[in-house]
């Protein structure tokens, strides 16, 4: 009776632990179920949400860049450059116009100001004759590759080939420059050797609304003096748009005759520009923006 009762006794006990082992390891199964079922789910959601996110990016259109508050929304319209459309020769025969004739001495001063004491200028012996037969070459070579509307920006006049190995060395480095955001490229060039890149100061685009190759409230001290070869007179036009825009800036009702600052501008420095160019040409327009701003970007 003892045995049977010790035996009934250790029966109990073994139902009760199994019993038991079977309640954890249901639990634990249904907590691994549930979490892999919440794991699909969020995973689904993620995956979801990561689609439309997609979608909404793709269709979105790109927001255009903003431009500071202080810059003329116009800027685009009239620039610091020198605009040089004209002397690319579209046909077999070179066509002089007094637009090309300007643009192409104002472009030889320009880079004769520019590069004429570097020492890749001085290595190729480059004097008057030598600038003004590569400027003729890189436009006559330059034809093939506007008539396909590969001439966009000035940069492209590295694709052009001129056929004459010191003349493209001298065309690479005036279109590289060794500076960039008055930072030399090379931090091992001198100080007085560094230049920059002929592209910051011409453009090929040809104003339509105000057919000029250059703006004298908005050109930079290096096309100034390339257009006027006196220092002097550079020096009063910039000092006199500081004193009309610091004027125009003031006025903040408009009350300003702003014709006659525009007039006074033009009597005062229109007679300074060289022979050979025509005044027709050179745009003496003021505006509210800043001269300086558009200096500093070129």
């Amino acid at each position: 009776m003892h045995l049977l009762m010790t035996t009934f006794a250790f029966l109990m006990i073994f139902a009760i632990f199994s019993y038991a082992q079977f309640q954890k390891l249901s639990e634990t199964s249904f907590s691994e179920t549930l979490y892999t079922e919440r794991f699909e789910v969020e995973n689904e959601n993620l995956a979801t949400c990561f689609m439309e996110r997609a979608r909404e990016l793709f269709h979105r259109k790109a927001p255009s860049t903003p431009q500071p508050a202080s810059k003329n929304k116009n800027m685009g319209k009239r620039t610091g450059y020198l605009h040089i459309a004209s002397l690319i020769q579209r046909g077999d025969v070179i066509q002089e116009t007094e637009e090309s004739k300007a643009a192409k001495l104002i472009l030889k001063k320009l880079i004769l100001s520019l590069y004429g004491d570097k020492t890749f200028f001085l290595d190729a012996s480059m004097d008057d004759a030598k600038i003004d037969a590569l400027i003729d070459l890189i436009f006559r070579n330059a034809k093939e590759l506007a008539n396909k509307n590969y001439l966009k920006d000035t940069k492209a006049l590295a694709n052009v080939g001129l056929n004459n190995e010191p003349f493209q060395e001298v065309l690479y480095k005036m279109l590289k420059g060794s500076v960039v955001g008055g930072q030399a490229k090379d931090p091992l060039f001198k100080t007085a050797n560094n230049y920059k890149s002929l592209c910051s100061f011409v453009r090929f685009k040809k104003r339509i609304k105000n057919p000029t190759i250059m703006s004298i409230y908005l050109a930079p001290e290096e096309l100034l003096l390339a257009l006027f070869q006196d220092s002097k007179v550079v020096d009063k036009v910039i000092a006199k748009r500081e004193e009309i825009f610091e004027k125009l800036d003031e006025d903040k009702d408009k009350k300003l005759n702003e014709e006659q600052l525009a007039t006074d501008f033009i009597t005062e420095f229109q007679p300074q520009i060289p022979a050979g160019i025509e005044k027709n040409l050179i745009d003496f327009k003021i505006s509210r923006s800043n001269p300086a701003l558009h200096s500093e970007e070129i």
